[in-house]
């Protein structure tokens, strides 16, 4: 039951992080733009940048340490997933306490399994291939808005491939305002932890195709009310843009 369980929150963890690591990446895509360029202006125009890619590839590496009592003293999970547009999408989930997750999302289902070799299992879902989140969509996460003291610090070479690379920090005192708004009394505001928090993003931005390749956020909260201390990073890389990519058979 507990693996279950484990397998289960893995899953939900995972697919909630692709539909962020979507948004976020719609921010970090841009055109090719004449003359110098800021980093803000490049993640302005990231927003218009890439509607026609319509199949890629992504891996996610993550950890995060506990938040409250009770949590393992870290959590670690690895993500790839294959996503073809008007199809769906096929996800990997591992963790470090050996649990596994599959998943693959057709249009009005979704199929699982707990092993590479496992059967899989059907259930209804309300997942639309045919409205299917373009790479430039910020509808999740607003991270122009939200992304500040953001520079261009310069070019390198990221696997093979000659990239822009951006760093800022975000605003978690506003995030914190949009998400759970005022505060209220007689509840714990879950907002002092976030406020007074710190995340950093760091992005890695095609020169020649304008796509970003891998981005990475980390972060560090303190101590609030019943919530330790914790810190946490993630590193997304892109790959396989508009190749032929195909979903696993379920038959």
């Amino acid at each position: 039951m507990t693996k279950l369980f484990t397998i289960s929150r893995l899953m939900i963890f995972g697919l909630t992080v692709i539909g962020v690591a979507l948004a976020i990446t719609a921010a970090l895509l841009f055109s090719v733009l004449s003359g110098e360029a800021s980093a803000r202006e490049i993640l302005e125009d990231a927003q218009d940048a890439n509607r026609t890619v319509q199949t890629y590839k992504f891996t996610m590496d993550f950890w995060q340490t506990p938040q409250v009592e009770g949590d393992p003293p870290r959590f670690e999970t690895s993500t790839e997933a294959v996503v073809v547009f008007d199809q769906g999408m096929h996800v990997i989930i591992r963790g470090n306490d050996d649990s596994y997750g599959e998943s693959l999302l057709l249009h009005g289902w979704q199929y699982k399994r707990e092993a590479p070799d496992g059967a899989w299992e059907k259930y209804p879902s309300n997942f639309d291939s045919s409205r299917m989140a373009t790479l430039d969509s910020t509808k999740h996460l607003q991270i122009v808005n939200g992304l500040i003291d953001s520079t261009v610090v310069g070019e390198e070479t990221l696997d093979g491939v000659q990239v822009k690379k951006i760093t800022g920090r975000f605003d978690l005192q506003q995030r914190a305002q949009d998400i759970w708004g005022d505060a209220q009394e007689g509840t714990q505001d879950p907002r002092q932890q976030m406020s007074a928090g710190r995340e950093d993003l760091v992005g890695w931005v095609g020169v020649e195709d304008g796509l970003i390749h891998a981005y990475e956020v980390s972060g560090s909260y303190p101590a609030a009310g019943d919530l330790l201390p914790f810190e946490f990073w993630y590193r997304v890389r892109f790959s396989k843009f508009d190749e032929s990519l195909a979903l696993p058979s379920v038959e």
